[in-house]
């Protein structure tokens, strides 16, 4: 039997009566949402069996072994915890690429570790339950009346399909209660109360949290989960680009505005990263889009119209590779979505949102302003998406779009139709 040890040794060795190894060595703990990645015999696509023993935990939590290979673990478990329990269990997961298998802390406590190999099945002997070899949650007797789990991505076909439910925390499981203004998930609990965050390291995974305040990004691959942001100040509710992060990750987020009035607020404010399944309402933007950024299935609403402003469902202020895919976006005084360009567009994907009015936008669209007059936009398409009707019958007050320039290098404008069904605009570049 091969034994790897992710532990501090001494708690180890008085736990479980092994010798003291010399030297002492002492190694980190596992930590709150952390990854450990270890050696396991057998080749890549083999199945490794392991005995994972979670030893001197600060509080309940659950563990996941997954093939190196999985970067994003599903929500199921291999092993259970309790405070300071020692608690076994045996794990089959696939061998990664590099030789590995990983273990995925949840979110809840520290924990330490020993994992020790019982043997390898061969890969053509191993059918997994999922795909990628993760474990495939069959029953949970708990979750009776709760929501079902969030669909995947490809069952949302359109954005206009996207509502509070199936976005936000909602869309991750967690369930709100009114009486005591709460959200709370099945399996996970209660989210984490917390004033402003501010990031401290690279790869920190901020989850499960309730923030009255601001989250900001100051480090790099930081990903945001599970979380409601209730924001009252005037800049942005979550800022992941003032400080230049790249690769962030923001998801099944509920993100909102609570101060009397947003002035020049925005729900999020990125770039170099992602932004998927977040329900942003009351503000005087939803967002501000920047370079390799993509944003998704996200449903922004409510925006609050300010006098002397203008207001936008969100924004793109210039830069390259910037994607709205599948959006919900509900405009303000000026746009629903507006590309207004500090500097040029060089690549920029508008495909399958939905549109819509709910003050008074002068359009639903304005598809590529190049406000400070310098260089060209290039690559523009605007593809298959929805302009709403039901406040305005050209979804905006004085149309559906304005600003495209069909005669720019890369301009696609294709499949774009009123909900009414009634085509928008003239095709270019289908």
């Amino acid at each position: 039997m091969r034994r790897v040890v992710l532990a501090s040794v001494g708690v180890v060795v008085a736990l479980i009566g092994l010798p003291s190894p010399t030297g002492g060595t002492s190694h980190a703990d596992v930590g709150p949402g952390a990854r450990r990645c270890f050696d396991v015999s057998g080749s890549a696509g083999d199945a490794a069996i392991v005995n994972l023993t979670p030893v001197g935990a600060r509080a309940d939590g659950y563990g996941l072994l997954v093939s190196s290979d999985v970067q994003e673990p599903p929500t199921a478990s291999n092993v259970n915890y309790s405070a300071g329990s020692v608690a076994p269990n045996v794990a089959v997961v696939p061998i990664g690429a590099d030789g590995q298998v990983c273990f995925v802390n949840a979110q809840h406590s520290s924990v330490h570790l020993v994992a020790d190999q019982l043997g390898v099945i061969d890969a053509d002997s191993y059918q997994p339950a999922t795909p990628s070899g993760a474990p495939q949650r069959a029953l949970d007797t708990r979750a009776v009346g709760v929501p079902e789990p969030p669909a995947d991505p490809s069952d949302i076909v359109h954005g206009r399909q996207l509502t509070a439910a199936n976005t936000g925390l909602r869309a991750a499981g967690f369930v709100y209660d009114v009486a005591t203004d709460t959200f709370k998930h099945p399996v996970d609990g209660a989210l984490r109360r917390s004033g402003t965050i501010r990031t401290s390291r690279d790869g920190q995974v901020i989850a499960n949290v309730d923030v009255e305040g601001a989250i900001i990004v100051e480090h790099d691959n930081v990903t945001i989960r599970n979380c409601r942001v209730r924001y009252d100040g005037t800049v942005y509710g979550i800022d992941a680009r003032s400080t230049s992060p790249v690769g962030t990750l923001i998801e099944y987020c509920d993100i909102t505005h609570i101060g009397p009035e947003p002035h020049e607020a925005y729900g999020i404010f990125l770039s170099r990263g992602t932004a998927r399944y977040l329900n942003i309402y009351g503000w005087q933007a939803g967002f501000i889009a920047g370079t390799d950024t993509r944003i998704e299935y996200s449903r922004i609403t409510d925006l609050r119209a300010i006098s002397g402003t203008h207001g936008t469902g969100g924004s793109a202020d210039g830069g390259s590779n910037i994607s709205f895919y599948r959006n919900y976006i509900e405009g303000n005084t000026s746009a629903a979505l507006a590309l207004y360009s500090r500097s040029p567009f060089h690549g920029v994907s508008v495909r399958e949102n939905y549109f819509d009015a709910s003050t008074r936008p002068s359009f639903c669209l304005n598809a590529g302003d190049n406000k400070n007059g310098t260089g060209v936009n290039t690559d523009i398409k605007v593809v298959g998406n929805v302009f709403g009707t039901t406040k305005y019958p050209e979804c905006g007050q004085f149309g559906t779009h304005y600003r495209w320039d069909p005669t720019r290098p890369g301009a696609q404008w294709c499949d774009n139709r009123l909900s009414t069904g009634v085509p928008v605009g003239r095709e270019v570049g289908c």
